[in-house]
């Protein structure tokens, strides 16, 4: 799992209290081993180490994790933990560590210390194609924090899980579309149909490609007839067409609004010229059209 994840300062009201000095106690702790063990054993989605659910509350957590899993087979794993599992200092390193050991390939690991004012979201990389760094945070401040920040832990997680999920089944339906799309392109490209591919290209279509210098004073869009008539053979040449064909690709919901969807294949990959070529994309740039999604651009990124 890469590490994508976010701190969270609760802004809670601050006590101050005056001592005349400070003792630094040894927190005995259980051996990490022995705790990534003991999670990695858990049937359940929901471990609160912390006790701030009650055991309905608990339950119901779980059961909102379970339902959307069955839809998506997206995972989603929750954990509380205070200072006899994890340090304060450590907690972003540590919550990532107890993804990693959890497995959690696609899917989503939340943390949460009550008692540190803390929270990590740790995403896997496959949530990471269909969910930015941008709206998971703004999950964060719309729906944990504003009920953490009263000490309603069951409301805040219960708020921001149902986002969560939300978001989640949005953009995942777009994905499967984008790679539905996709897969449909390239088997058209193969047969040559120019005619169905028009059909399913947005009116302007964004070419770099199309241009032997990239041009100045005007935007690279040509309308979708010129190019299939123009520039379809040359560019998707018989060797582009058995690179495509791997399917080595990747998708990026790009934004909010999903204006935008890159889907990026592979056409060389690392090193193949040699040592330090780092390989090179062709892309297809997807947008939706009277509520179709199609085609709108290509390009390629060395």
């Amino acid at each position: 799992m890469k590490s994508k994840q976010y701190l969270i300062i609760f802004l809670f009201t601050c006590i101050q209290i005056s001592v005349f000095g400070q003792i630094n106690l040894k927190i005995s702790r259980p051996k990490e081993d022995i705790l990534l063990k003991e999670l990695t054993q858990h049937n359940a989605n929901v471990l609160d180490y912390e006790f701030i659910f009650s055991k309905q509350e608990a339950l119901y957590i779980d059961s909102l994790i379970l339902d959307f899993k069955k839809k998506t087979s997206i995972e989603i794993a929750l954990v509380t933990l205070g200072e006899y599992y994890a340090d304060k200092e450590d907690f972003d390193d540590y919550t990532l560590g107890l993804a990693n050991t959890w497995n959690i390939n696609n899917g989503i690991l939340i943390a949460i210390s009550k008692q540190f004012r803390q929270m990590r979201i740790q995403n896997s990389i496959e949530i990471e194609k269909v969910l930015s760094d941008e709206e998971t945070k703004k999950i964060i401040d719309n729906y944990y924090i504003p009920k953490f920040k009263k000490g309603n832990y069951f409301e805040g997680t219960k708020n921001g899980l149902i986002a969560l999920i939300s978001t989640l089944q949005k953009k995942r339906q777009k994905y499967d579309s984008a790679n539905i799309l996709t897969d449909r392109i390239i088997n058209l490209i193969e047969q040559n149909d120019k005619q169905e591919l028009l059909q399913l290209s947005t009116e302007k279509i964004y070419c770099y490609l199309c241009f032997d210098e990239t041009p100045i004073k005007q935007e690279p869009f040509i309308d979708k007839k010129t190019f299939y008539s123009n520039y379809f053979s040359t560019i998707f040449n018989k060797e582009l067409l058995t690179r495509l064909k791997r399917n080595e690709k990747q998708i990026f919901i790009s934004s909010e609004n999903d204006s935008a969807i890159m889907v990026l294949y592979t056409t060389y990959r690392n090193n193949e010229f040699g040592d330090g070529h780092e390989g090179a994309q062709f892309v297809f740039w997807l947008k939706k059209e009277n509520n179709e999604l199609k085609i709108n651009g290509l390009e390629t990124i060395p």
